[in-house]
């Protein structure tokens, strides 16, 4: 990190030994075509060309109306994910809100190669305060490749857009269409703010997007549900909008597919989280209707290192999302009860256990 050309911190990013992940960056095609290839895998397509124009529920399936190149078509399914971005027409058709704002500023990104002796494989972020005290930046991101970024920083007044971006729904997030960056735009930035000289060369793929912040009431009606973009939408940093998504898709697939597979009542699909709890905390959760499981034979415990007093969310994939060690029957009630929304934090502080 550097702060008017001077290097004020550097950080080594690492994790545990036990974490089963690590950290990469890749251009969002990657990142689009692996999973595309892992959809294929298990025998999934994507239809490209096809948009959803609407949909109806009823206690036994969803109807949905699709446009086609070949025409409209009617589709019916047992449920409905809408996975389908900011502007997401299956939120709209739930009547959810989406409550939040966009910030003001607008920014420019571009994939190119940066000639410069900055170690390779490390992200770098330079400011400098203008005359005027406003914080000017730049970020670049390491991409595969000998010399490969994805610069990120504010856009120049020629390349800016409207606040309203085109979008009948108000709604500003993401690339905007028109003029793009050119290799001159991006040359600039790094020309007033890199630390040392640089030369910026090969664009592949540049943009101008804005950022907004918004949410979700709730997760889905009835046989319908959002995810992603569709139910909440951040600052790109960190891939939080990316990693947080397929997190989504990932908590209720696992619950879906058990009420598809008839191991579970739709009637009682877990939005929540599927919880793992020493047998003296089962009761908790019985009151408070959440559903989990009761380690009675103790063989949770043994493997996740349990005591009695503990409650241990066990993730889809074998790990440990949370624990609480230990907690009593009634502090887990607290905690439940805030989860609920039957109680309000702000009247009971200090109930949650940690």
């Amino acid at each position: 990190m550097y702060r008017d050309g001077v290097q004020v911190a550097r950080t080594e990013m690492a994790l545990p030994p036990d974490v089963p992940y690590g950290f990469t960056a890749l251009p969002q095609y990657t990142t689009e075509r692996l999973l595309a290839e892992e959809l294929h895998r298990h025998g999934g397509r994507i239809e490209r060309s096809t948009e959803l124009v609407d949909f109806s529920q009823d206690a036994d399936g969803v109807s949905l109306r699709l446009r086609t190149p070949t025409g409209d078509e009617v589709v019916r399914t047992a449920y409905l994910v809408g996975a389908d971005g900011a502007h997401s027409v299956v939120r709209k058709g739930l009547g959810l809100s989406f409550a939040g704002d966009a910030f003001p500023e607008e920014y420019m990104l571009g994939d190119v190669v940066v000639d410069w002796t900055m170690p390779p494989g490390y992200a770098v972020r330079c400011t400098r305060r203008g005359p005027d005290g406003a914080e000017d930046g730049l970020v670049a991101i390491p991409l595969p490749g000998r010399g490969r970024y994805r610069l990120s920083m504010l856009a120049p007044p020629e390349l800016r857009r409207p606040a309203a971006g085109g979008s009948a729904d108000g709604i500003v997030h993401g690339l905007e269409a028109g003029e793009p960056p050119a290799v001159h735009h991006l040359q600039a930035v790094v020309d007033r703010l890199s630390p040392e000289p640089a030369t910026v060369s090969d664009l592949r793929w540049s943009s101008v997007f804005r950022i907004s912040h918004r949410l979700v009431d709730r997760y889905g009606i009835g046989r319908v549900f959002v995810a992603g973009d569709a139910a909440h939408i951040h600052p790109p940093t960190g891939g939080q909008g990316m990693n947080t998504g397929i997190q989504d898709a990932l908590n209720l697939a696992w619950k879906l597919a058990l009420v598809v597979d008839g191991l579970a009542a739709s009637s009682a699909l877990p939005l929540r989280v599927h919880v793992v709890v020493a047998p003296e905390l089962g009761a908790a959760f019985a009151d408070a209707g959440e559903p989990c499981l009761v380690d009675s034979a103790g063989d949770l415990a043994a493997a996740y290192g349990m005591r009695g007093g503990d409650a241990v969310l066990i993730r889809p994939d074998g790990y440990v999302g949370w624990t609480a060690r230990p907690v009593t029957a009634a502090a887990l009630g607290a905690h439940l009860a805030v989860l609920t929304g039957v109680l309000d934090l702000s009247e009971s502080p200090g109930q949650v256990p940690q």
